[in-house]
């Protein structure tokens, strides 16, 4: 018996390789480009009927309604605007649907993933990511098992099951959770990782989720933080890296943040010239965090002589966070903030599952 009274899914199309056609009809080697028309992507899954917008999951008619972006994009081109328009979608229909789907290019899904994780405090339905290596009408395509599956994620609500109340990214066979996802091939169809946490679920015969993973359910209302800042600088530090342009970019106007991705568990080169200018950043207001470059690995300062250093002038551990969770988070929490030092210290706090080590 179908559930009743139980809202659809909501699936939002940004564009990307999922959704992308060759540019000429006539010749399939033209450029791709995403298809403004969702309802072509959407035609192409098995068991959806497009004339009630109902796909069949489990043997359960599941209403499924789409909306796609008025000019969908290459996800290179994704903007904070962009970010702020998907929550601003997901908050003004939260109460119309059980779960929602987010078709986006692979390239920046990672970062879309993690800033709505930290943009949407209270969250307790699904928001699941999900592209493709190859456009969903070519052959071998990954797309319709990951359209598939996600739609399937959103909508455990509506088929009985608990809902999985966070952003979440699903690809391949992997339900990650978003924040802690990562893209790492351009190649394989098993395009994204989780390097410091479980996978929350995978796809096969049957769908497992292990909800002992999943976050737990929110007291307070879904909230919506709009207002992002991203005037960040990151530098990737490399051995014999000429720090004389650093003093330059971090005196910026309008700067408030500088994340430095360095060497394996926190460390950096000593340099008068590279610790002057992180001196002289965090003496002036900004905020520095430490991320390291290293897939899996935590941020440790003070385990070395090295990164010592930079715990003594006032930078700030990213513990095991993505560089993309790291980078979203700081946006987030800069536009709500003006007072570094309480900047500081949310950062130091885990706040959507974005990492394991909370400090005080």
């Amino acid at each position: 018996m179908q559930p009743k009274r139980i809202p659809g899914v909501l699936v939002i199309y940004t564009g990307g390789t999922i959704g992308s056609w060759p540019r000429d009809p006539q010749e399939p080697l033209s450029p791709l480009k995403p298809t403004t028309d969702i309802k072509k992507v959407m035609g192409m899954l098995p068991f959806y009927d497009p004339d009630n917008s109902l796909l069949r999951l489990e043997n359960v008619l599941v209403p499924v309604n789409t909306y796609s972006l008025h000019e969908p994009l290459d996800s290179a081109r994704i903007q904070v605007c962009d970010w702020q328009n998907l929550a601003r979608l997901i908050y003004n229909n939260y109460n119309d649907y059980s779960g929602f789907v987010i078709l986006h290019g692979t390239d920046t899904l990672a970062y879309t993933a993690s800033a709505l994780s930290f943009m949407l405090p209270g969250l307790n339905k699904p928001v699941v990511l999900t592209g493709a290596q190859r456009p969903i009408g070519q052959s071998r395509s990954d797309a319709v098992q990951n359209l598939m599956t996600a739609i399937e994620i959103a909508a455990q609500e509506y088929l009985g099951n608990p809902p999985i109340p966070e952003v979440s990214v699903f690809f391949g066979d992997r339900l990650l959770r978003g924040n802690r996802s990562t893209k790492i091939s351009s190649r394989s169809y098993g395009a994204f990782v989780s390097p410091c946490f479980p996978s929350l679920g995978k796809s096969g015969v049957r769908l497992q989720i292990r909800r002992e993973l999943i976050l737990k359910p929110k007291t307070c209302p879904l909230q919506i933080l709009e207002k992002i800042d991203p005037n960040l600088v990151c530098f990737d530090l490399f051995p014999g890296m000429n720090f004389s342009f650093m003093q330059h970019i971090c005196n910026t106007p309008g700067l408030r943040g500088i994340i430095l991705k360095s060497f394996g568990s926190g460390n950096t080169p000593e340099t008068g010239e590279f610790l002057d200018a992180i001196k002289n950043a965090s003496d002036s207001g900004k905020i520095v965090v430490n991320v390291s470059q290293c897939l899996e690995a935590e941020v440790m300062m003070g385990k070395y002589e090295s990164s010592a250093k930079l715990k003594d002038l006032g930078v700030i551990s990213a513990h095991d966070m993505t560089f993309e969770a790291a980078l979203t988070k700081l946006f987030v929490l800069l536009g709500q903030e003006d007072d570094i030092t309480c900047v500081k210290k949310q950062f130091g706090q885990e706040i959507a599952g974005e990492m394991l080590r909370e400090t005080a």
